[in-house]
């Protein structure tokens, strides 16, 4: 029987370590392609000169997200590599590291939680820059208002409400074109009938 100061160790540690570390992994590919598919939506938006950018404002975390994830990565591999692998005890050197790696982590919880403060601003700036307006008048409804912020080119079109049907009934990446379609038609100039 166990003393009292030890945990039960489990029958396939080294199949579990494997297996967490690709959840981790996993975890991090998602979160960094989301990101990356995020700000490539809000640049084409800008280079094409679309009428409408719909800014994911909890987004900008996914960037935090590997500061998070990478030191427990490697906490729980020097764990494996020396209690499963060399089956010995850490040496004091290792348990700084750990240390040191465990602030890293939860300066990266923090940065995840609290990061949006950070680049925010710079994509707002951006937008700014590309001739967009922040509609401050709520065009989505108070859930998706929540989390999302809509920039138009006219200000008027904050209060166009076919707008805000379309960004109602249709919130995803096909409404969100078919938003900026419908905006982009109120901005061509009226054919001359010759």
């Amino acid at each position: 029987m166990p003393s009292n100061n030890e945990w039960p160790v489990p029958q396939n540690r080294m199949l579990l370590g494997l297996i967490t570390n690709g959840m981790i992994l996993g975890v991090g590919a998602l979160t960094h392609f989301t990101y990356k598919r995020e700000i490539e939506y809000w640049q084409a938006q800008i280079q094409e000169q679309n009428e409408l950018i719909v800014f994911s404002t909890q987004m900008n975390s996914l960037y935090f997200m590997w500061v998070g994830l990478l030191p427990i990565l490697l906490i729980l591999n020097i764990h494996l590599l020396f209690k499963d692998i060399l089956k010995c005890d850490l040496p004091r050197i290792v348990l700084k590291i750990q240390s040191a790696l465990a602030g890293i982590m939860f300066l990266g919880i923090f940065l995840i939680v609290a990061g949006n403060w950070f680049i925010n601003p710079v994509w707002e700036h951006r937008f700014r820059e590309a001739g967009f307006t922040e509609c401050e008048n709520r065009v989505l409804n108070i859930r998706k208002a929540l989390f999302n912020d809509v920039w138009v080119r006219n200000p008027a079109h904050c209060e166009d409400p076919k707008l805000r049907y379309i960004l109602h009934e249709h919130f995803d990446d096909e409404g969100f074109e078919q938003a900026s379609q419908y905006l982009s038609t109120l901005e061509e100039p009226p054919m001359n009938s010759q």
